[in-house]
């Protein structure tokens, strides 16, 4: 109810539903009223530890647990400073040679081949030019 009043979506209704579900499973049923912050830390830590799922499911997982603490439960889950961190994927971004962006540049005329002139040179936006 809690979602719904505060405007989510339904997708992140179903995926906060899920990860709560996890959540009391793993603790092996418990009320969850009667969990703390020690439960909290334990499941994230397990997540990362164990699962190894990535640091945006491991996040994702947080912001579920700590909603429904926080919103449904009115409780406060304590320092969750000492959690292992799921360690994220550096991504490299995809660029392109100085070749290339002369051989895409020369193919175009015109105003096009104006805009992507200025677009490349002054790095801009394809929205700000």
């Amino acid at each position: 109810m809690m979602i719904r009043l505060r405007q989510l979506s339904i997708q992140t209704e179903r995926t906060y539903l899920s990860w709560i579900y996890s959540f009391c499973r793993l603790t092996n049923g418990c009320s969850p009223d009667a969990l703390d912050g020690v439960h909290v830390k334990h499941f994230l830590t397990y997540l990362a530890a164990e699962r190894r799922v990535s640091a945006s499911t491991q996040n994702q997982d947080f912001n579920a647990i700590f909603f429904f603490y926080r919103y449904v439960l009115d409780k406060d889950i304590g320092d969750l400073a000492n959690v292992v961190q799921a360690r994220g994927k550096r991504r490299l971004p995809v660029v392109l040679t100085r070749s290339e962006i002369n051989y895409l540049i020369e193919k175009l005329s015109g105003i096009n081949q104006l805009m992507a002139r200025l677009i490349f040179g002054a790095g801009l936006r394809l929205a700000e030019c």
